[in-house]
């Protein structure tokens, strides 16, 4: 039985919108986007293709996606937008600009000509003091345990590498004992498993091996 909708309950009407979108929003559909970020490139087309054609979103043309009038459009774009939101509708534009380039319907990629916010640069939070005390008080209480499983000076490890070297839980779990290096003033480095397989190194001080 077809659902009937409430006044309030409409079904969502797709904008109108040319056809090379269409084939771009196909071709993201075949690397299974979740349905939110499908919906992020649709606003994001429809905003800044409004600007492009002045209230008019359905009738941009590829002659209208040039550098200059892409430079135009995201700064009245901007002033109306917070820096995550740009950069954002920016990175929509760059992946949508690169398929029109591979596909020959454009001559070149101006995005890389348009300006887009900084991303924040952010610091992993460290544990308070209180509570990297209450971690060593518990894994020096475990020396007088006699259950097999406890193991202090594998818990001492894992704690002070994590703290001393900064690392996150995942890096962490990541870590191999066959990563650490010795370096020549007596210290050591320790190569970070990052995601995508990217590695990088992690000095520390001689005191830490003493």
């Amino acid at each position: 039985m077809p659902r009937r909708f409430r006044n309030d309950d409409e079904p969502p009407v797709a904008a109108a919108t040319p056809t090379w979108f269409a084939d771009f929003l196909n071709d993201r559909a075949t690397r299974k986007p979740s349905a939110h970020t499908m919906k992020a490139y649709r606003q994001d087309f429809t905003a800044v293709a409004d600007l492009l054609t002045s209230g008019d979103p359905a009738g941009v043309a590829l002659i209208d996606i040039t550098k200059n009038a892409m430079r135009a459009a995201f700064a009245a774009y901007a002033s109306t937008h917070e820096p995550a939101s740009i950069r954002r509708c920016w990175s929509t534009w760059n992946v949508l600009c690169d398929f029109l380039y591979t596909a020959e319907l454009i001559p070149a990629n101006p995005m890389p000509f348009v300006g887009r916010p900084k991303a924040a640069k952010t610091l992993p939070r460290s544990l308070p003091q209180p509570a990297v005390a209450a971690l060593l008080d518990v894994v020096d209480r475990d020396h007088e345990s006699t259950r097999r499983t406890d193991w202090p000076e594998r818990d001492l490890a894992l704690i002070l590498t994590g703290l001393l070297a900064g690392l996150r839980a995942d890096e962490l779990r990541r870590a191999d004992v066959g990563d650490i290096r010795r370096s020549t003033d007596g210290g050591g480095v320790l190569h970070v498993r990052e995601k995508a397989a990217r590695t990088a190194p992690c000095r520390s001080r001689p005191s830490c091996y003493r």
